[in-house]
C-alpha cells in the first residue's frame, strides 16, 4: 500500500527508526564533546605558579623548537605571566621612589629581564 508520503507502509515505518538512531547517535556524540571542550577549556585557563625566570625559560624552549607557531597559546600564557611580573616589579620600585620623597614623572627603572622578554617576544613573532 501507497501512502501520502508516496511510501510504501514499510519505508514509512522505517524512515522513522533511522531518523531516530541516526538523532540519538548524534545527541551522543554531541553530548561527547561539549565534556572533552569543557576538560580543554578548563586546561587553557588553569594557573600555575611559574616565576619570571622559569616563564622566560618556557618561552625560549618554545622558540628553539621546530614547530614553534603550533605552540602559540602556551607561549602567549607565559608572555601573559612574565610581562604581568616585570610590569609588577616596576611598579613596586616606582612606590618606592616616590615614597623616598621623588616626584614620580622623575621615576625612570628597566626590569632586568625586560630585554630578554623583549628579544623573545620579537624572535617568536618572526617565527
Amino acid at each position: 500500500m501507497i501512502t501520502e508520503n508516496n511510501l510504501s507502509e514499510n519505508e514509512e515505518n522505517k524512515i522513522p527508526n533511522e531518523v531516530s538512531q541516526e538523532t540519538s547517535e548524534n545527541t551522543a556524540s554531541h553530548d561527547a564533546a561539549p565534556h572533552e571542550d569543557d576538560t580543554e577549556h578548563m586546561e587553557e585557563h588553569e594557573e600555575v605558579e611559574i616565576s619570571l625566570a622559569d616563564a622566560l625559560k618556557e618561552m625560549e624552549k618554545i622558540i628553539n623548537t621546530p614547530n614553534a607557531g603550533e605552540n602559540f597559546k602556551r607561549f602567549n600564557q607565559l608572555k601573559e605571566k612574565a610581562s604581568h611580573y616585570i610590569h609588577d616589579e616596576v611598579e613596586d620600585k616606582k612606590h618606592e621612589y616616590t615614597d623616598a620623597g621623588n616626584a614620580p614623572e622623575n621615576f625612570s627603572y628597566e626590569h632586568p629581564s625586560q630585554a630578554k622578554y623583549s628579544a623573545l617576544v620579537n624572535i617568536f613573532r618572526k617565527a
